[in-house]
């Protein structure tokens, strides 16, 4: 079993790998990155259907997640991912729609780092605050399997101009 501080380590190796330029060229989503990138479409599929068995299933056991919005502590492990996505889920109608944009891939041989952008940047000064998600995933490979050791999930508020 994974201990805390493995699963720290292994987000250190991820930090210090991005840090000390061990990646080839950010954006790079090369055969090495592919099975990462299947999970990641997984969890947004599994996410859309809320479906709890399936997204907590892209999860390593030891994963973090950071949630927008109602809660502000991090989730550590599986369990208190599911608790967390059950209640996230449990305030839906019926599925929703999730468009993944502006997609960065970078790899550090068994960790790769995927961040996007849920909703396009405004291009124009907007009237309104306007929310725009932005999403971090760190992968680690176990065997064939990509797996997520953290997720980071987080809403940055566009404000009008004010002249």
């Amino acid at each position: 079993m994974k201990t805390p501080q493995s699963a720290a380590r292994t987000l250190l190796v991820a930090w210090l790998a991005l840090f000390a330029g061990a990646a080839g060229p950010i954006g790079a989503s090369g055969a090495s990155s592919h099975g990462a990138i299947e999970t990641v479409k997984e969890f947004v599929a599994a996410n859309e259907l809320a479906d709890l068995a399936r997204i907590l299933d892209t999860f390593d056991d030891e994963a973090t997640v950071f949630f927008p919005g109602g809660q502000p502590q991090r989730a550590s492990g599986k369990a208190e991912i599911r608790a967390a996505f059950a209640q996230i889920f449990k305030r839906r109608t019926g599925p929703i729609s999730i468009t993944v944009r502006d997609i960065e891939v970078q790899s550090f041989d068994d960790v790769v780092v995927v961040t996007a952008h849920l909703a396009a940047l405004p291009s124009a000064p907007v009237l309104e605050p306007t929310v725009f998600p932005r999403r971090t995933f760190v992968l680690r490979r176990a065997g064939e399997r990509w797996l997520i050791v953290h997720h980071h999930a987080s809403n940055f508020t566009v404000e009008p101009v004010r002249s």
